[in-house]
């Protein structure tokens, strides 16, 4: 399948990483557009297949850019990736299997403190892990991330993780699927013009039914119905508009 061009980002030279996405709040369209910060890194960075480490931007510290895009860009821009004439050219690589305790999850904002095993952090990102180009650290420090419990698995050299970081947005696009029309529904506040509201859909030894408004993809039903049986998936779906 080839790799979809975005004409605005085709005529800026060099590579390009993402490092967050912010929703823009706005009264007149709430929940339909999304801020996409890029900060620019060393091509030799993305040679070396490293383009994470603080020395990855330093030599272009000045240079950040943001983007709007519609909401369902929160699919395709995802956090980490990097994009080059347009193009996404590389995305993180997968980490292993590990077990997360998600009954002590907590949601940070990137410029807020915490406490982990009784140890005082004033960032879950320090600079010194990764450099933020420009002014993005600033534009991101309300964005939110959770932070969870690895329960004790160890990594192929036999290191212990103690917790995960992960941006709520990659958990918001992880629950919704595929599906951009679910996206931007979600942070919108237009899921009700799917499905009936969740206690209006009935569960029958374990089988969820849905009562539908539109008709749905397969992917999308499954979506739906998960946010009717997990707590955490219903956080994602629903959790961008409350208050």
């Amino acid at each position: 399948m080839p790799r979809e061009t975005y004409t605005r980002l085709a005529k800026r030279d060099g590579y390009w990483r993402v490092d967050g996405v912010a929703l823009i709040n706005s009264k007149e369209h709430p929940g339909k557009y999304v801020e996409v910060d890029f900060s620019r890194i060393s091509p030799e960075a993305v040679a070396a297949n490293d383009p994470y480490r603080t020395e990855a931007s330093k030599s272009f510290l000045d240079q950040s850019w943001s983007v709007r895009f519609g909401s369902a860009a929160l699919a395709r821009f995802r956090i980490g990736s990097i994009w080059h004439k347009g193009k996404e050219v590389n995305q993180p690589e997968r980490i292993g299997s590990c077990t997360v305790d998600i009954e002590h999850i907590q949601y940070v904002r990137l410029d807020e403190k915490v406490t982990l095993k009784g140890q005082a952090f004033p960032s879950v990102i320090s600079s010194d892990r990764l450099c933020f180009g420009g002014d993005n650290r600033k534009r991101l420090a309300s964005t939110l991330f959770a932070v969870l419990p690895v329960k004790g698995d160890l990594d192929d050299e036999g290191r212990l993780t103690h917790y995960l970081v992960i941006p709520a947005s990659e958990i918001f696009v992880f629950y919704l699927g595929s599906s951009t029309r679910l996206i931007s529904a979600a942070l919108q506040g237009r899921v009700s013009s799917y499905i009936a509201l969740k206690q209006e859909n009935e569960k029958l030894n374990k089988i969820v039914r849905l009562h539908v408004r539109k008709q749905l993809s397969n992917v999308e039903a499954h979506v739906l119905a998960r946010a009717q049986t997990s707590e955490l998936a219903a956080e994602a779906l629903f959790g961008p508009n409350k208050d």
